[in-house]
């Protein structure tokens, strides 16, 4: 949530809010809020440390002490304040997704208990008429031929001649117990395939709405926990110190430096050259070096170059 919080504590509205409540910028500098806050934001550094823990260092620089300080001490604050809103805000938006689940399970559930309780309604002669023992013993009878049906299909991969005779004389049996079951129980065999789809759907309704109430209860847990500030959470390690030197730009000085390298190098260039290639350029100069008074100059005269166009006659044929 870092990255985040430091865009909200950094955006031109809340820096604009700092300058102004910390008289930052001078009233004669007549800068607009949105440049008052493009310079504060170059004079700010918020940074992560993940070595052992993960530390958040913010540090401002400013032209005094003590409102450089001030910034560090604020933009802290509003950072602690951000990230713990924005966690009681993905806390609260967790629980109300998990809440409106829980709520269309519900509504679900009540939906099929209205089904179902209709149904019994419009089979209540059967319904009385049923022997929950003869319904048990159907059912298992039911299993027992699905069992058999599955192990004649192993069969089919791994043959087995005496499995493969009694199975069918098994499955026929069973067969016949069932529809005396059946017979006695009076009961259509489709309505008690859609009872029991009925029964299946409630359990597994319910069961899914017993999982999405404790994932509610334990989102509340945490959102309560969220607003008291007992997760996790920044905490101030140490605060804003009143910076004991000032911190100098050294962007101007390691220009002004490299400049004057640069012209150094040029005249120490200059005279290692005229001393491998001595020239006399003017009378004075001939003087004090040869102690020979020059009797006559010769002056330098540019030479400009003439380009003559010459006619030549035209060429005639025989």
């Amino acid at each position: 949530q870092l990255p985040e919080s430091t865009r909200i504590i950094l955006s031109d509205t809340a820096l604009a809010e700092i300058a102004k409540a910390y008289e930052l910028f001078p009233d004669d500098a007549k800068l607009t809020p949105a440049e008052q806050a493009a310079l504060l934001k170059d004079a700010v550094d918020i940074s992560l440390a993940t070595d052992d823990l993960p530390i958040v260092s913010v540090i401002a620089y400013w032209e005094t002490a003590q409102k450089a300080q001030l910034v560090a001490q604020e933009l802290s604050h509003r950072l602690i304040n951000t990230a713990a809103q924005s966690r009681i805000a993905q806390a609260g938006a967790t629980l109300d997704f998990l809440l409106e689940n829980e709520q269309a399970l519900q509504a679900d559930l009540w939906t099929l208990q209205s089904r179902y309780e209709a149904f019994r309604q419009a089979n209540v002669d059967l319904l009385e008429g049923r022997d929950a023992v003869l319904r048990s013993e159907l059912n298992a009878l039911n299993d027992a031929i699905v069992s058999i049906d599955r192990e004649r299909l192993a069969l089919d991969t791994h043959p087995d001649p005496t499995r493969f005779e009694t199975l069918p004389r098994q499955r026929d049996a069973l067969v016949q117990q069932r529809e005396a079951v059946g017979r006695n129980l009076l009961v259509p065999s489709g309505f008690i395939a859609e009872l029991n789809a009925f029964e299946r759907e409630l359990t597994r309704i319910g069961a899914e709405l017993s999982r999405a109430s404790t994932r509610r209860a334990r989102a509340e847990t945490g959102l309560e926990v969220e607003i008291r500030r007992q997760s996790e959470r920044l905490v101030v390690v140490s605060p804003a110190y009143l910076p004991e030197r000032t911190v100098l730009d050294t962007k101007g000085i390691l220009l002004a430096l490299g400049s004057g390298v640069r012209t150094l190098f040029a005249v120490l260039l200059a005279l290692a050259l005229d001393q491998r290639n001595p020239v006399l350029r003017s009378p004075a100069q001939m003087k004090r070096l040869t102690g020979i008074t020059p009797i006559a100059a010769v002056p330098r005269m540019a030479v400009q170059e003439t380009q003559i166009a010459v006619n030549e006659p035209p060429a005639t044929g025989t």
